[in-house]
């Protein structure tokens, strides 16, 4: 495990790009892995306000899990449980 999901971020933001981008992506987070508030499924819409078509791939890398909370219990854990499950996957 090189680090939890928490630890790992969401990458950099390239300003340019995000300025003129032509796709609108909602919502604009999910907290896939609020472990006390987990949802079974969640949906994203995608639009597109270019004036071409546009493809889109939706792509998943699994991770190793680490949390600090039990399900339904919102008290922090006095150590995390770490386990080589991955912490979401894509249908």
């Amino acid at each position: 495990m090189l680090a939890p999901t928490i630890q790992q971020g969401a990458g950099l933001v390239n300003a340019f790009q995000a300025l003129t981008a032509t796709t609108i992506i909602s919502p604009s987070e999910l907290a896939l892995n609020d472990t006390v508030r987990q949802e079974a499924f969640y949906k994203i819409k995608t639009s597109n306000i270019g004036k071409k078509a546009a493809v889109y791939k939706v792509r998943h890398h699994g991770a190793a899990l680490a949390t600090g909370l039990q399900k339904g219990n919102d008290q922090l854990l006095s150590q995390p449980i770490c386990t080589a499950d991955y912490a979401v996957s894509i249908i």
